[in-house]
C-alpha cells in the first residue's frame, strides 16, 4: 500500500530531476558492421571496414544521455548488429534498472546464442527488443538473409519465445518485416505467427530504405508496386493483430540513387504522447562515441565529455535544432 501511495511522489520527483524529453529519440551503434549482407540492406557492405566495437567507457557515457528521450526511444543498434559486440550483454546489464524502459535494440537474430545468453537477456527489462524477421521459409530466408542460416535463427527465436513467456522481466518482442515481391504472399502468415505463437505486442511493415547502391532497376525488380501497398494497407486494417504499415514515399519508383532517409512515420507501437515542451531533433551515435544531430552534418563527439546529459542539451540548442 505504502509503494502504491509513493508512485505518484517518485513518478514527480523523477520528472523534477530528468525533466521533459529533450529528444524524440536517440539511435545508437555500438558496432559498426554486420554478420549478414542482404540485398535489400542500406549498408554499401563493398565499402566495409575492419569492426569498431564501442569501448565501455563510450557506453557508460551514453547511457548518461537515457533520460533525454520518452519510454522506449533509446534504440541501442541503427545500422549494423548489436550482438556481435564481445560485451553485448554485460552492457545492457550495465544499464541502471531505473533506465531500462528507456532502451531497445533490433537484432537479425542469426548469431549463435547459448542458453545462459538468453536468461541473460530475459532478466534485463528493456522496453521491447525489434526482430528483424522477412520469412518463415527456410529456402528464402537464406536469400534474403545472406550469411545467415535459417535452423539458427529458428533455434533462438524458440528459445527465446518459451524463455521470455517465463520471465515477468522479460522485454516485449517486436517484429520488423521489410517488405519485398519474394515475401509479399507471406506477409498475412508471418504478422499471424508473431502475434500468435511469440506474443509480438508490434509488427512493423515497412518498405526498404533508400540508399545510393539500390538503383531504380534493383527496386522496380524487388519491390512491390504502389498497388500492392494499397492492398496490404487494407488488409491490415482488418485484422487482429498489431501493426504497422510503413509504405514508400511518394515519387519512390521515380527516384534511382538516393541517399538514405530515415522514413518520417513512427516504429510499430511506438507512437508517444507529445510533451509540453517540443523536442529537439534526433540524435544519432555512432560506435566511436561520436554523436550526430539527426538531418544534419553538426557533430561532436562523447569521450571528452565530464557531464554527457547537460553538455549533449547545451550543444543542441546551441545549434537552434
Amino acid at each position: 500500500m505504502l509503494r502504491t501511495r509513493l508512485s505518484p511522489l517518485k513518478k514527480g520527483v523523477q520528472k523534477f530531476v530528468f525533466g521533459l524529453p529533450a529528444f524524440e529519440f536517440i539511435v545508437a551503434d555500438i558496432t559498426d558492421n554486420c554478420n549478414l549482407r542482404c540485398p535489400f540492406c542500406i549498408n554499401d557492405f563493398r565499402q566495409a571496414s575492419k569492426n569498431v566495437f564501442m569501448t565501455s567507457t563510450t557506453f557508460d557515457k551514453m547511457v548518461d544521455l537515457l533520460p533525454l528521450v520518452p519510454n522506449g526511444k533509446f534504440f541501442l543498434s541503427c545500422l549494423f548488429e548489436p550482438s556481435l559486440h564481445p560485451q553485448f550483454f554485460e552492457f545492457l546489464e550495465r544499464i541502471p534498472p531505473r533506465l531500462r524502459k528507456k532502451a531497445a535494440f533490433t537484432t537479425n537474430l542469426s548469431k549463435a546464442f547459448s542458453d545462459d545468453d538468453i536468461r541473460r537477456l530475459s532478466r534485463i527489462k528493456l522496453h521491447h527488443i525489434n526482430i528483424s524477421l522477412e520469412t518463415f521459409d527456410s529456402a528464402r530466408y537464406e536469400k534474403l538473409r545472406r550469411g545467415g542460416r535459417f535452423e539458427q535463427f529458428m533455434v533462438n527465436l524458440e528459445r527465446i519465445g518459451r524463455r521470455f513467456s517465463e520471465s515477468a522481466d522479460a522485454p516485449s518482442l517486436r517484429f520488423i518485416t521489410v517488405i519485398l515481391q519474394a515475401n509479399l504472399a507471406e506477409i498475412p502468415e508471418i504478422v499471424e505467427t508473431c502475434s500468435v505463437k511469440y506474443r509480438s505486442i508490434g509488427h512493423e511493415l515497412r518498405y526498404v530504405y533508400e540508399a545510393p547502391h539500390l538503383s531504380l532497376d534493383w527496386k522496380k525488380e524487388n519491390l512491390p508496386a504502389a498497388v500492392e501497398w494499397e492492398r496490404l494497407k487494407r488488409w491490415a486494417k482488418g485484422i487482429p493483430y498489431p501493426n504497422d504499415v510503413v509504405p514508400p514515399p511518394p515519387g519512390y519508383f521515380a527516384r534511382d540513387l538516393q541517399p538514405y532517409g530515415r522514413p518520417v512515420e513512427s516504429v510499430s507501437g511506438l507512437r508517444t504522447p507529445a510533451p509540453a515542451a517540443r523536442p529537439l531533433a534526433a540524435l544519432q551515435i555512432d560506435s566511436r562515441g561520436r554523436v550526430t544531430l539527426s538531418g544534419t552534418d553538426i557533430h561532436t563527439g562523447l569521450d571528452a565529455v565530464r557531464t554527457p546529459r547537460r553538455f549533449i542539451k547545451k550543444w543542441a540548442r546551441s545549434r537552434n535544432i
